[in-house]
């Protein structure tokens, strides 16, 4: 590899340049995520919850109650990690990807799980 770097060394002078001009500070003690602004008079937490119920009529039919505790339950987790917003992007992104005819594949940290 070391070698064919020394093939391009114009390219390794104008990477050094361009990160030498780069002046990069990251805040780790906050969280710089974008936020979801669900519809009027809404939280994230009950716009959520009103989206999950309507996936899991639609997928499940009649929600037992059975199915109704483990949606609380996961609701319950995502909400006391404070990701109900995280979740909301998520689905925006990839209902605005069918939509539009991209593929998009939405499985991640909600794998396995129903609400997910």
């Amino acid at each position: 590899m070391a070698a064919a770097l020394g093939e391009y060394p114009e390219a390794l002078e104008n990477t050094l340049r361009i990160a030498d001009l780069c002046d990069l500070d990251l805040d780790f003690s906050k969280r710089f995520a974008p936020k979801f602004t669900p519809p009027a008079h809404k939280t994230v937490d009950e716009y959520l919850r009103e989206l999950v119920y309507a996936g899991a009529q639609e997928r499940y039919g009649p929600v037992t109650e059975e199915l109704r505790e483990r949606i609380d339950y996961e609701l319950g987790v995502i909400k006391e990690k404070g990701f109900s917003g995280y979740f909301l992007i998520v689905w925006d992104f990839v209902k605005y990807a069918r939509e539009h005819d991209i593929p998009a594949v939405a499985r991640g940290s909600g794998c396995s799980t129903v609400v997910g």
